[in-house]
C-alpha cells in the first residue's frame, strides 16, 4: 500500500513546486520501486529523504557548482581534461565521476559516458539511484532506521545529515497522516 502515497498531492504538500518532470518521477517511482524492494514505510521514506536531499527537493537535477573541483580525480576515473565539468554529479544520487558514468552505463545498457546528460532523464536518474540503492543494501539499513548509516553510505560522510534528518521527519509525518486518513496504518 505504502507506493500508493506517491501521488500528485503528497508529492506537492512535501516538495512545494510541481514542474512537468515530477509528475513523470512520480509514474517512474510507481513503476520502479516495488521490484527495487522499496515498498514499505521506512523504504520508501529513507529512499525519498536521501534523494530529496541530493536534490534540494527536487529542485535540480544537477550538482550546482561547476565540477571543477572533481578534476583530475583519479579515484572518479576523471584523467582527461574537461572530466570534473563533464562528469559532474547528476540526477538523483548525484552521479559523480568518468568512472561512474561509465560503470552505470554498463549497468543499464546506455551511453552515460559519451552522454552524461542521460542521467538527469527521470527515467535514469532513477534507475541510476536504484542500482546504487540496492548495490549498497540501503533497503537493511532502512529497515533499522539507521539514517547515519545511509548518510555515510551515500555521502562518504555526514554532509548534509540535519538535511537529510529533516527530510525524513517531514516524509514519514506525511506518509503517517496519509496512511491514517486511508485507514492504513
Amino acid at each position: 500500500m505504502s507506493i500508493k502515497f506517491l501521488n500528485q498531492r503528497n508529492w506537492k504538500i512535501l516538495f512545494g513546486e510541481f514542474p512537468t518532470y515530477q509528475v513523470e518521477l512520480i509514474k517512474e517511482m510507481v513503476d520502479l520501486l516495488p521490484p527495487a524492494g522499496i515498498y514499505s514505510r521506512d523504504r520508501l521514506c529513507h529512499f525519498l529523504a536521501q534523494i530529496a536531499h541530493e536534490t534540494g527537493g527536487f529542485r535540480w537535477d544537477e550538482e550546482l557548482a561547476s565540477g571543477e573541483e572533481y578534476e583530475n580525480r583519479v579515484d572518479l576515473g576523471n584523467t582527461q581534461l574537461g572530466d570534473g565539468k563533464k562528469f559532474k554529479g547528476r540526477g538523483l544520487i548525484q552521479l559523480t565521476g568518468r568512472a561512474n558514468y561509465r560503470q552505470y552505463g554498463r549497468w543499464l545498457d546506455l551511453p552515460l559516458e559519451e552522454n552524461p546528460e542521460l542521467a538527469r532523464k527521470p527515467r535514469v536518474a532513477l534507475k541510476i539511484a536504484l542500482l546504487y540503492w540496492n548495490a549498497n543494501d540501503l533497503n537493511y539499513w532502512a529497515d533499522k532506521g539507521d539514517l547515519v548509516k545511509i548518510t555515510r553510505i551515500i555521502n562518504g560522510g555526514m554532509g548534509g545529515y540535519q538535511d537529510r534528518w529533516n527530510w525524513l521527519n517531514r516524509i514519514m509525518t506525511q506518509y503517517d497522516r496519509w496512511a491514517k486518513a486511508h485507514n492504513n496504518i
